[in-house]
């Protein structure tokens, strides 16, 4: 057996609920993508950027060791869920543009995750925080537009389609 044909029985295997599995394949799906984002910032020689989405790539894999080594579905889900709406989103909502990247995107993304995999009240009150640091970054950068790094010229169509 291939060690990814094992990965993936590992990752979706049957005794897991809908929750963990979507999860699962989700932070899998944002693990492989931030490689591929990290690399090109890299090569845009976005270094800030590249900073940032590190930090990510280190948060998804630490909560996809929980869910899937340690069935902490859960508490991954609460880390990742904080950890990238209320923390690094902003944080690259500031340093990459704002409202003129790819972050509001990124802002909703996060939302609807919160939303399809949290269950019960705390989804509800992570929601509701997430949604707040959402609105806050937009606040703020209408209030102080001077806090938001401008992308130079060209630049927001590769965010974009990065």
């Amino acid at each position: 057996m291939t060690l990814i044909k094992k990965l993936l029985q590992k990752l979706f295997r049957e005794e897991l609920d809908i929750h963990q599995r979507l999860l699962n394949l989700i932070l899998s799906a944002a693990f492989v993508g931030g490689i591929v984002s990290l690399t090109a910032t890299i090569l845009l020689h976005d270094y800030l950027t590249a900073l940032v989405t590190a930090v990510l790539l280190l948060v998804v894999f630490l909560a996809l060791y929980l869910s899937v080594f340690h069935n902490q579905t859960q508490i991954a889900t609460i880390l990742i869920t904080s950890m990238a709406n209320m923390v690094i989103f902003p944080w690259m909502y500031f340093c990459s543009g704002g409202s003129y990247s790819s972050m509001p995107i990124w802002f909703v993304m996060g939302l609807i995750f919160t939303w399809l995999i949290l269950k019960g009240p705390i989804c509800y009150v992570m929601y509701a925080l997430n949604l707040a640091a959402m609105i806050g970054c937009i606040i703020i950068g209408i209030r102080y537009p001077e806090l938001i790094v401008e992308l130079p010229a060209g630049f927001m169509e590769k965010d974009i389609i990065q």
